[in-house]
């Protein structure tokens, strides 16, 4: 434990240690909900169908709304953070299709 952690912060590591089980896997706060990932890929897919259809602008939304599902969670490990990588690049892709250079390097490094 870090020392000089305040005194909320260390409650609500302590807090969040109590109830995490042996079962819960260690990238839980990480992760989506099911419905939430299974919401965000949907509309990756209808981005997907956009981008195929030339409508860039469409599909970046699509791809940000997806990408907002996750806020500042990573996705964890595996199938969820590899999803949220690829709509950073979805999403970057559009960038340059739409020349937005600035923003399509954002998302590239997100």
């Amino acid at each position: 434990c870090d020392i000089n952690m305040e005194v909320a912060t260390a409650l609500q590591v302590l807090g969040f240690c109590s109830r995490r089980g042996a079962r819960t896997p260690p990238d839980a706060p990480g992760r989506l909900q099911d419905v939430e990932f299974r919401q965000a890929m949907e509309r990756k897919a209808s981005g997907n169908a956009a981008f195929g259809n030339g409508e860039y602008e469409q599909a970046l939304g699509l791809y940000r709304e997806a990408l907002g599902a996750f806020g500042a969670r990573s996705g964890g490990a595996g199938e969820q953070r590899e999803e949220r990588v690829k709509l950073c690049s979805n999403a970057a892709e559009c960038c340059l299709k739409l020349e937005r250079w600035h923003e399509a390097a954002v998302l590239a490094a997100d």
